[in-house]
């Protein structure tokens, strides 16, 4: 079994909101660095107006699901 990379994952993200005139957020986002996550929360919760707790939660789920 190939071990190499396992400690990774990397995903491209497309953050928007429905029906906004925003353009969309996009983020190449590794899921298993908290500090990319926690940052990239910060900086969406506050680009659309929303609680960091809630976006590194789904953010979180995103990750328990891949």
């Amino acid at each position: 079994m190939k071990l190499e990379g396992l400690d990774t994952l990397r995903v491209p993200l497309k953050i928007e909101l429905t029906h906004s005139v925003e353009p969309p957020l996009w983020h190449n986002l590794n899921l298993y660095n908290y500090t990319q996550v926690e940052k990239l929360a910060r900086k969406t919760a506050e680009r659309i107006e929303a609680e960091t707790s809630i976006i590194a939660a789904s953010l979180a789920e995103l990750t328990e699901h891949s």
